[in-house]
């Protein structure tokens, strides 16, 4: 996995309940239930990343788990560790040998916007966690 300057950053002990958007290259290793929005950017789901919701973004590559749709208005790769239970939605879909896949796949559909569905509890935390480019003190 390649992270570049620019990209985001989230680490295996980070636990996220609630939604995520942004608009610049993430790399998820951590722990995520809600959804996550990265628009026009690439998003990586790490080999120890767990999400529990819908995923989209321009490019998507997920080594680890996603249960939930993805959505992938450009290119969307399962890698070969990669455990996914849930529709694609993806103009190109690639898919290694050894990944896991249970679902559907629909190509047409990859250019339409991702349902509301929110994933965050009632407890009163957070549901939404936005990402900024601007991470200099």
């Amino acid at each position: 996995m390649n992270t570049g300057e620019g990209t985001a950053n989230i680490g295996t002990s980070v636990k996220i309940v609630g939604d995520l958007s942004g608009s610049e290259d993430l790399v998820m290793d951590g722990e995520l239930q809600g959804t996550i929005r990265i628009s026009g950017a690439r998003l990586t789901i790490g080999p120890g990343a767990r999400i529990r919701g819908d995923i989209a973004g321009k490019e998507i590559v997920i080594f680890g788990q996603v249960e939930g749709d993805i959505r992938a208005t450009g290119r969307a790769d399962l890698r070969a560790s990669a455990k996914v239970q849930g529709n694609i939605f993806a103009g190109t879909l690639s898919i290694e040998e050894s990944a896991v896949f249970r679902g559907k796949v629909d190509p047409g559909r990859a250019q339409e916007p991702m349902p509301e569905r929110s994933a965050g509890s009632s407890d009163g935390l957070p549901k939404t966690v936005a990402l900024s480019a601007d991470t200099k003190a």
